[in-house]
């Protein structure tokens, strides 16, 4: 009892010096921190002061070279003026600053370099003369035409279609090699319905694919494929058949089947390659997002019914690809 008495007030007497040590530390930090905030303080007020001294020295020489003073500057504004102001022109030349700007910073430029570009410098100093009533005589940067913006937006675009398209290859050659499918029809979605972009994606994902890259693209060549792209204004869709396999089934006649069902045009493509599109009709009810997962079920079925593709009543329903079955 002596001893387990012994031990408590050994451990207790230890307690209470690491909390004295602990307070002595703390206080020793809360000393310091002061002294840091003081010699900050102290710093910035002179900055502050060096500031002022030489703000006023640079008044001083201004007054001696003879420059105008402030209100001079006021009094003078209104003679600077010329006729009045063009709203439309200045309009115009914002309009101008803006475009050039999402240019440039479409080109990777930004911030301070945007502004220091010659050509933004150009059409600022234009502007202001514009909003002082000043005549330009068509000076300034040429403006970015909405053909120029609309061509670096595609190709912006591109790049995802591109990336979408490789990364869905490699998923599909995966999912074909466990399922052992020959074929596979799914939907896509950065072409939007475009058809040069939906037969691109389709490029990307046929790409053979490089094993030395870090991130895996295409691969999917040796699988027959339809894909589908839903955007606001049509429905495109690309189908396309390995050479191998274009004795027992052609992209051109497998597509235009499937248009045939679902409603819709062939627009151009022989037995290994094929594109069509089925275009957006309000008043019909016709609409891409509604069609895409038929027209998938319905490629599915010819496939089926020309022994190309296991049928879910013999296997299990994991054969049938859409939107859900692969990930963003």
């Amino acid at each position: 009892m002596l001893k387990e008495k012994q031990a408590l007030s050994d451990t207790m007497f230890k307690a209470k010096k690491l909390e004295e040590k602990r307070k002595k530390e703390l206080a020793k930090k809360q000393k310091e921190m002061e002294k840091l905030k003081k010699k900050q303080e102290k710093e910035r007020l002179k900055k502050v002061e060096e500031f002022k001294k030489k703000a006023e020295e640079n008044k001083k020489a201004a007054e001696a070279a003879g420059a105008p003073t402030s209100e001079e500057k006021k009094e003078a504004a209104p003679a600077a003026a010329g006729g009045p102001v063009d709203q439309a022109a200045v309009d115009a030349c914002g309009n101008e600053i803006r475009l050039l700007k999402e240019k440039l910073k479409g080109e990777g430029l930004s911030g301070k370099k945007i502004n220091d570009h010659p050509e933004i410098k150009a059409l600022v100093e234009k502007l202001s003369k514009l909003k002082a009533g000043e005549a330009v005589a068509g000076g300034g940067a040429p403006a970015v035409s909405a053909a120029d913006k609309a061509a670096e937006d595609r190709k912006k675009q591109l790049k995802k279609v591109v990336k979408e398209g490789g990364k869905r290859g490699v998923e599909i050659e995966g999912a074909a090699d466990m399922g052992g499918l020959q074929y596979f029809c799914t939907s896509i979605d950065e072409p939007q319905g475009d058809l040069e972009f939906v037969e691109k994606s389709m490029e990307a994902m046929n790409a053979k694919s490089d094993p030395t890259e870090e991130e895996r693209k295409g691969g999917s060549g040796a699988i027959g494929k339809m894909i589908f792209s839903a955007g606001d204004d049509q429905l495109a869709i690309c189908a396309y058949v390995p050479s191998d396999k274009t004795d027992a089934n052609q992209a051109d006649v497998w597509l235009k089947h499937v248009i045939g069902i679902i409603g819709g045009v062939f627009v151009k493509g022989d037995k290994g390659l094929a594109i069509g599109k089925v275009l957006t009709d309000s008043n019909k009810g016709i609409f891409p997002l509604k069609l895409k997962e038929p027209g998938i079920t319905e490629a599915i079925t010819y496939l089926k019914k020309k022994g190309l593709f296991p049928d879910a009543d013999d296997d299990d329903d994991d054969y049938v690809f859409g939107d859900d079955d692969f990930p963003s």
